[in-house]
């Protein structure tokens, strides 16, 4: 199923830390910690994440990592979508994203057009994610001083299937009814 941008909704969410407190993440936190997890209820292709910056960050190193889960709930197997590494200081309400797919490095997916332009040689673009599978964060580098922000991650919605046989679910979907 394809899905034009123009003719879909972007939908983008401010998820809260996996820690159960509300709020935004602290950058100088433990590496290798999960700080958020995405399971959504129809399929998606992410189109962008990133950080809204809630508090000064120091110019060191710090990187997150987007990863697609196979199966909810368990990490094994995940697929890197990709990593955000910033080394600049960020000022409170500055924003850093990424955009899965782009066309700004050459990749494996990528090669140099006779323009010298980028061309796609395999599928490249919005990141697909299905029906039972899950979007994980987690912070991989921290900042050494200080930093802060809400994660977001904008995406677009396939159509709600019922069908357990859709290529779309992973697992099996159930419509409960009510009996009263």
């Amino acid at each position: 199923m394809n899905i034009l941008l123009k003719d879909a909704a972007v939908a983008s969410i401010t998820p809260i830390s996996t820690s159960g407190t509300p709020g935004p993440v602290v950058f100088t936190a433990t590496a290798a910690d999960v700080k958020w997890i995405f399971t959504p209820a129809r399929a998606i292709d992410v189109v962008r994440w990133g950080i809204i910056f809630t508090a000064a960050k120091d110019a060191t190193s710090m990187a997150l990592t987007l990863s697609r889960r196979p199966n909810a709930g368990s990490a094994a197997g995940k697929v890197v979508i990709g990593t955000i590494t910033d080394t600049a200081a960020r000022a409170v309400g500055d924003v850093v994203y990424q955009e899965p797919g782009s066309l700004t490095t050459a990749a494996a997916t990528q090669s140099v057009g006779s323009d010298g332009s980028l061309v796609s040689v395999d599928p490249v673009g919005p990141f697909h994610v299905k029906v039972g599978q899950e979007l994980s964060v987690e912070l991989t580098d921290v900042a050494d001083v200080s930093g802060s922000g809400y994660l977001f991650i904008e995406y677009l919605e396939y159509p709600f299937s019922t069908a357990s046989a859709s290529t779309e679910v992973v697992g099996t979907i159930t419509k409960i009814t009510s009996t009263t």
